[in-house]
C-alpha cells in the first residue's frame, strides 16, 4: 500500500500491476498489458513484465516490483506509471555482487524501508539497494 491508501497488486500470469483505490474499490491497471510479456521499460500499458511477483511502495511515490521471470527488479513512479529497470539484466541469471545493475536469479519479494533502503529477496539471498 502507499501513503494515500491505495493497494497495489501484481498479476503474475497477466503480467500487469494493478492499483486498487481502497476507499472506492476502483481497480485499474497501472502498468503492463494483460497477456503480453516482455522486458520493455515504458509508461503504463507500454511497459512489459514477465511474471511480476512481490511489490512494495516507498514514501516517495514509487512502487518496486520483483519481476520474477525477467530476473529484474523494476521501479514504477506511481504518479505517471513510468516503469524502469532498477536492478538486474533481463534474461541473465546468477547473482553478481557489485554496483547496480547487479545480476539477479529469481527475485520474488521487495521491501522498501522508510530510510530509503530497498531489500530484494532473490532465491536464497537478500540484496540491499541504495
Amino acid at each position: 500500500m502507499d501513503g494515500a491508501g491505495n493497494l497495489f497488486v501484481s498479476e503474475l500470469n497477466n503480467n500487469t500491476i494493478r492499483k486498487v483505490v481502497v476507499a472506492t474499490r476502483a481497480v485499474t491497471t497501472l502498468a503492463g498489458t494483460a497477456n503480453l510479456t516482455g522486458t520493455t521499460d515504458g509508461t503504463g500499458a507500454a511497459a512489459r513484465f514477465s511474471g511480476p511477483f512481490g511489490v512494495a511502495a516507498d514514501g516517495a511515490g514509487n512502487l518496486f516490483v520483483a519481476d520474477l521471470s525477467n530476473s529484474t527488479t523494476r521501479k514504477i513512479q506511481i504518479s505517471n506509471a513510468t516503469v524502469t529497470t532498477l536492478v538486474g539484466i533481463a534474461g541473465q541469471k546468477a547473482v553478481k555482487l557489485g554496483p547496480v545493475p547487479a545480476v539477479l536469479n529469481t527475485p520474488t519479494a521487495v521491501a522498501a524501508l522508510p530510510t530509503g533502503q530497498l531489500f530484494i529477496l532473490d532465491e536464497n539471498s537478500v540484496l540491499t539497494v541504495r
